[in-house]
C-alpha cells in the first residue's frame, strides 16, 4: 500500500502545480461568407495569450492545388503561463480572388518548438465555395458636358424670361 501511495504522490504534486491553459486558437473561417467569382477571398483566425501570429519574411506562405488552398503563417506558442502576456486578437490575411467553384483551405502555424526545432500546428480546414460572376454593372445615367450645357443654357432663358415677366408686373421675386 505505501509503494502505491508513493507513486501517486509525484502525479498528484504536478496536479496542484499545474496552472490553468490559457492558450487558445478559434477555427479559422473564410471571409467574405459568400464570395463571388474574382471576389478578394480572406481567411480570418482569432487567437491571442499564449499563442499568436507574428510578421516574419516569406509568410505567410500561400499555395494552390487545383481546388485545394493552404496558408502556412509563422506564429508563436509561450509554453510556460508565467509569460503569457500576448493581446487577444483577430487577423484577417488576403488568400486569392478565385472562380467559381468548390475550394477547401488549410491553414496551418509554424513556431520554433526550441531545442527540438520547428512545429506546425495544423488549425483546420475550412471548406468553401465560390459562386458565379457577379452581376455586370448596369450602366447609370449621366450627363456629359453637351448636355450640362445645354441645361445651363435652357436654366438661364427660363430664369431671364420670369424674372422680365415680373419686372413688367411690377412685382419683385423674393
Amino acid at each position: 500500500m505505501l509503494d502505491r501511495s508513493l507513486a501517486l504522490a509525484p502525479a498528484i504534486a504536478c496536479a496542484v502545480a499545474t496552472h490553468p491553459a490559457y492558450a487558445f486558437w478559434d477555427p479559422p473561417y473564410v471571409t467574405p461568407p459568400n464570395p463571388v467569382a474574382g471576389q478578394a477571398v480572406s481567411v480570418g483566425i482569432r487567437a491571442g495569450i499564449c499563442d499568436a501570429i507574428v510578421e516574419m519574411d516569406g509568410y505567410p506562405r500561400i499555395s494552390r492545388s487545383g481546388n485545394a488552398l493552404r496558408i502556412l503563417f509563422y506564429g508563436v506558442q509561450i509554453r510556460d503561463p508565467d509569460f503569457c502576456n500576448l493581446p487577444i486578437g483577430t487577423l484577417v490575411t488576403p488568400v486569392a480572388s478565385l472562380e467559381a467553384g468548390n475550394y477547401t483551405l488549410a491553414v496551418d502555424v509554424l513556431y520554433d518548438n526550441y531545442p527540438f526545432g520547428y512545429d506546425t500546428l495544423h488549425l483546420g480546414v475550412v471548406p468553401f465555395a465560390v459562386g458565379g460572376s457577379p452581376r455586370p454593372a448596369e450602366p447609370v445615367p449621366s450627363m456629359d458636358g453637351a448636355a450640362a450645357l445645354l441645361l445651363a443654357v435652357l436654366l438661364a432663358f427660363v430664369a431671364r424670361r420670369a424674372l422680365s415677366g415680373s419686372a413688367k408686373r411690377g412685382r419683385m421675386l423674393v
